[in-house]
């Protein structure tokens, strides 16, 4: 009886979510979503990169360009990181002699980079019904604060993907027979690349749904909807890629610009799962509020 209940709540809820992300025209959003990622990806990637190679070894630029790979499917990493290493060997380094420029420089790229932001700010702001928004400069402030919390999670991830390489080496030099009879066969390496996956994606979604608007959420409704996107990114991620390779040649279509056709139908799968994880925790909030949607 208690599963037939629940099988019906779910299938309820699944409708209501659905017909909420429509009525706000959530294919529209995804599209908007998908064109400022595209265009403020490499500002932002080369803002993180210049203030690491400002701050850290520069051994620390390519570590973090290989934390990409997380953010697409496997079969199209190679193609990814192939492009953003021409960042790479941009020369950013600081200098008192072009201290100037380096501001102007760094300005520019913090401004064209906010553009995701404010328009992750004005389609949640939909999603979750904000009746005042924030002002010009208020918004401003907070997608500089979103940009250190990007920046804090990626260094995060690329000190785990330091020890994990640490870890990894010290295995194979150590107890090699135990590594690759043990870790490998059983896959306890891709085990542990989907777990940082979904913690990563996780807190990404939850600081951008709390962040982004005035309104106030339950702090579970926050996390029900990370972590259903997160679950949902990293699955796409391999289905994306199966369909990729397997299904859908896209150099039959787009010959050279496969790769940009690739990463934009990947962004908007993307920006589509982020949109269904807030509708799902604006549900939860209006579900546990009793109101009507």
């Amino acid at each position: 009886m208690k599963s037939k209940i629940t099988i019906k709540l779910l299938k309820r809820s699944t409708i209501d979510i659905y017909h909420n992300l429509m009525e706000n025209n959530g294919l529209v959003l995804s599209g908007a979503l998908s064109f400022f990622t595209l265009i403020s990806v490499i500002p932002l990637t080369t803002l993180l990169i210049t203030i690491v190679g400002w701050t850290m070894p520069i051994e620390s630029v390519e570590l973090l360009l290989a934390n990409f790979e997380t953010m697409v499917p496997v079969q199209m990493k190679a193609e990814i990181l192939k492009n953003l290493q021409v960042i790479s060997k941009l020369d950013l380094s600081f200098s008192f002699q072009k201290l100037i420029f380096s501001l102007l420089i760094l300005t520019f790229l913090f401004w064209w980079g906010s553009l995701i932001f404010e328009i992750v700010e004005k389609s949640l702001s939909i999603i979750f019904h904000v009746k005042k928004e924030r002002t010009f400069w208020q918004s401003k402030k907070v997608h500089m604060v979103q940009m250190l919390l990007l920046g804090f999670l990626f260094l995060v991830l690329s000190l785990l993907s330091l020890f994990g390489h640490f870890v990894d080496n010290w295995l194979i030099k150590v107890m090699p027979i135990i590594y690759g009879s043990f870790i490998k066969s059983l896959g306890l390496d891709v085990i542990m690349s989907i777990l940082f996956n979904f913690i990563f994606g996780t807190a990404l979604f939850f600081l951008t749904y709390k962040i982004s608007t005035t309104k106030k959420l339950r702090k579970r409704s926050y996390f029900l909807g990370a972590s259903f996107a997160s679950v949902g990114w990293v699955v796409a991620r391999y289905v994306f890629g199966y369909y990729i390779t397997e299904i859908n040649d896209f150099t039959l279509f787009f010959g050279t610009l496969a790769t940009i056709a690739k990463l934009a139908f990947w962004v908007f799968y993307t920006t589509m799962i982020f949109l269904i994880g807030a509708e799902l925790a604006w549900y939860r909030e209006m579900y546990l509020r009793g109101k009507e949607l």
